[in-house]
């Protein structure tokens, strides 16, 4: 049997699940010459990947005491670069957009509120090359009232952060496919993984629909699936954080506004505008623990409409054009479980991100390649490994 077969057959990594989190990876070991398969149950990009909005937002999603502010930074600095490779790489531009993020609350304690948020980031003191103080803009109602966005009167305060970005999950997912099938990784879809083979202390692969896959490691990119896999295959939740993650469902809807409303995304209370190069406004989204259930419903889609005329009553006329869910995959302490498996030789887990998994997909890729390679990280990702202890009582981030 040649090399090239037995790297088929036995490949150094092999990734289940085919979401952006997966692909990133596939990607980035690709470039490293390592050996790869991934296979997803369904669809390449069909799960959470292909529902979202695609904000990257570290700033406005995460608390100053989180690690997701710092992680998402770093993985945001990574966006223009990779995009623009995929770009000229593959042909498949992924719509990166360097718009922004206008933060708007309405008067009274919801502004008292922000304003305390923007003087916290504005104070703190963070270990990070990025100079967020004096980038942040406060605007006040007089401001707004000049905005080119037709604004309802009591949306009053806001904050503007240039650092924030978007784009297009599902055309990013494509890129990333394309580029790490040009360098020779095995893309399968239609293959769901039935349980880990588990031969004591280590994992050597999966039982899938498709027959056993044998590799050297085995990479759960497996999103709200991740504890029904690790179930499967007889693994007790020793590692809670792993098991705790569970389908949150997110409904979205796309408008086409009567008249350009903004240049940025709108980040409101209870929803957000995601402005695309096409014209139409991304509004989402729902938090629903509905289980398994993916369907878009209209008490979602009219819950998104009356909140978003509340920001911007134009919208009162836009066209509608479609609804559509997904699955985040949200563990029970809010953070992502990225890392090595500790108590199984040959296993590592990257799942749990919730609705930071597009934003948080290339630094999760470059924690693992770097694990994997025995290369010593630069960032501290200790929080997010899978056996990291959290207080029971810490509230999701």
């Amino acid at each position: 049997m040649s090399d090239r077969s037995l790297q088929v057959d036995r490949p150094d990594v092999l990734i289940v699940g085919g979401g952006v989190i997966a692909l990133s990876i596939a990607e980035r070991l690709s470039l490293e010459g390592v050996s790869i398969r991934v296979i997803e149950a369904d669809a390449i990009g069909s799960g959470a990947s292909g529902a979202a909005a695609g904000m990257l937002a570290p700033i406005s999603e995460a608390s100053l005491d989180s690690p997701l502010l710092a992680l998402g930074l770093e993985s945001l600095r990574r966006f223009a670069p990779l995009c623009a490779r995929l770009r000229e790489e593959t042909g498949i531009d992924p719509e990166y957009e360097a718009s922004g993020l206008l933060h708007v609350a309405r008067q009274g304690r919801e502004a008292e509120r922000l304003f305390d948020q923007f003087n916290a980031i504005a104070a703190a003191s963070l270990d990070d090359p990025w100079a967020i103080e004096p980038e942040l803009e406060w605007l006040d109602a007089s401001a707004l009232r000049h905005a080119p966005a037709p604004m309802a009167p009591e949306w009053n305060a806001a904050f503007f952060s240039p650092h924030e970005a978007h784009l297009r999950p599902p055309l990013l997912v494509r890129a990333l496919e394309a580029s790490a099938r040009n360098r020779g990784v095995r893309i399968e879809a239609g293959i769901r993984a039935h349980r880990l083979l588990v031969e004591g202390a280590r994992v050597s692969g999966v039982e899938s629909s498709n027959g056993r896959i044998e590799a050297g490691a085995t990479i759960l990119a497996t999103g709200a699936w991740t504890p029904s896999i690790l179930d499967a295959s007889g693994l007790t939740p020793t590692n809670s954080r792993a098991h705790s993650i569970e389908p949150v469902r997110g409904q979205i809807l796309t408008l086409e506004a009567p008249l350009p409303l903004l240049s940025s995304i709108c980040w409101s209370t209870d929803v957000y505008f995601v402005p695309k190069r096409d014209g139409s406004l991304i509004v989402g989204a729902t938090e629903e623990r509905v289980g398994f259930d993916r369907r878009v419903t209209a008490e979602g889609v009219a819950w998104l409409i009356a909140r978003a005329r509340e920001v911007f009553p134009p919208l009162a006329e836009a066209s509608f054009d479609r609804a559509w869910a997904g699955l985040r995959p949200v563990s029970a302490d809010g953070l992502p479980i990225v890392g090595r498996d500790e108590e199984r030789d040959g296993l590592m887990i990257a799942a749990g991100h919730g609705r930071n998994g597009v934003l948080l997909a290339p630094i999760t890729a470059e924690l693992i390649a770097d694990d994997l390679l025995g290369k010593k990280s630069p960032h501290d990702a200790r929080s997010i490994s899978p056996g990291a202890s959290r207080l029971p009582n810490q509230p999701p981030t």
